[in-house]
Parts: structure tokens; sequence; C-alpha cells
């Protein structure tokens, strides 16, 4: 949850400043880098990953991309978390979960049966 409260737009200067911020938001980011490239190397469906972390993959992604952006300028590459942005880019792209932010699994799959 402390990812998901940081204002978009924040800077990475202001990311960096809260020790409590940064590592939450690096460990989500961490995550969301495996998962990415999970789905890539096609061990996880894109459908599966909407459906466990789409949101928050996106909601993530936005509120940590001036960090990451900061990162690569710093570090002189684009490898930092590029599966994290390729992850909530596709999701953008091709995300069809029945849930969203507003419709959540117990709603969506209600009629759901084994």
């Amino acid at each position: 949850m402390i990812v998901a409260s940081i204002p978009q737009g924040t800077s990475a200067a202001e990311i960096e400043g809260d020790p409590r911020v940064l590592g939450a938001a690096l460990k989500i980011a961490t995550i969301m880098e495996g998962i990415g490239y999970s789905v890539f190397a096609r061990i996880v469906p894109l459908a599966v990953a909407d459906d466990l972390v789409g949101g928050m993959a996106r909601i993530a992604w936005q509120r940590f991309k001036p960090f990451v952006e900061e990162e690569r300028v710093r570090t002189g590459t684009q490898k930092s978390w590029e599966w994290f942005q390729w992850l909530a880019e596709q999701l953008d792209r091709h995300g069809a979960s029945k849930t969203s932010l507003k419709v959540g699994a117990p709603v969506a799959h209600r009629d759901w049966e084994p």
C-alpha cells in the first residue's frame, strides 16, 4: 500500500528521500520485473499476470516511473527495471481482465464454479 500511496508525479529525489517508500518501491519493482520477464518468456500468460497483479503493476509503474527514468540517466543504461516497464505497457495494450480498480475478483467472478 505504500507504493500505491505515492502521489503521481513524485520525483525520484522524493522517493529516494524516504527510506520506507524507496524500500517498498524497490521490492514491488523487483517482483514486477520477474513477473514481466516471466510473461515475456511465456512462462506466465499475460491474462494470469493481469488477474493477479495487473492493477498493482499499473499503479506502481505510474508512481515509480520518474525514479526509473532518473536511474536510467544516472547509470547510463536502459536495462533498469525494463521488464517492469514492459509488463505495465503490455497490460495497458492487451489487458482483458474482468477485474479492474473498480471491480474486484469477488464481483467479477462471483458465478465461478470448479
